[in-house]
């Protein structure tokens, strides 16, 4: 019995992630990169009140990734390591939901 009511807490707790994600889609800006590519960002980056909490994570995932796994910014998947250490980092420290530009546009290969 124990099983079945765990697997139905992390079913609703996907469906509110993937509910929560399609709203931030509707009212996701764009931006564009150097190569004139044009991708969604989560929009929580814009929030003037979250501004000193993103940098915050930035720098603690930066931080942990050097320290704990030994990883340089210019290594290929850096990007990835570095988006789920900072949402993890958010999710965990600070109780925010941040969407990384690869859930935010699954479409696009992000490095």
């Amino acid at each position: 019995m124990g099983f079945l009511r765990r697997w139905r807490e992390r079913r609703e707790r996907g469906r509110a992630r993937a509910r929560l994600l399609a709203e931030r889609r509707r009212h996701a800006r764009t931006h564009q990169d150097g190569s004139r590519r044009i991708y969604l960002y989560d929009p929580i980056e814009d929030d003037s009140e979250l501004v000193d909490v993103l940098r915050r994570a930035d720098e603690l995932a930066e931080e942990r990734l050097r320290v704990d796994e030994g990883r340089t910014p210019d290594e290929f998947g850096y990007g990835y390591h570095f988006d789920r250490k900072k949402q993890d980092i958010l999710l965990r420290k600070f109780e925010i939901v941040w969407f990384t530009d690869e859930e935010m546009n699954p479409e696009i290969i992000f490095d």
